[in-house]
């Protein structure tokens, strides 16, 4: 998905969902966590919170943020 010109990539076997709004994209599980809160502030994204079972890399020349989430409950089955 697109967000603020940045192509955001979620890897994760279960479910999420995506809520966003004019400046804030988050991305939660289906056990009802926030992976990753980002915030669009002064033309940059400001990681603000990362789920302690998710981890992201970001690739500043192609704009690409990509989210791993990694869940025990959903990885072990």
């Amino acid at each position: 998905m697109l967000f603020k010109d940045w192509e955001i990539n979620v890897v994760y076997s279960g479910k999420h969902e995506v809520v966003t709004n004019e400046n804030s994209l988050f991305v939660i599980d289906e056990d009802y966590d926030v992976a990753i809160a980002i915030n669009y502030l002064d033309n940059k994204l400001k990681v603000s919170h990362v789920n302690y079972g998710s981890e992201f890399t970001i690739d500043a020349s192609n704009k690409v943020l990509a989210l791993m989430i990694h869940n025990p409950n959903i990885d072990e089955n």
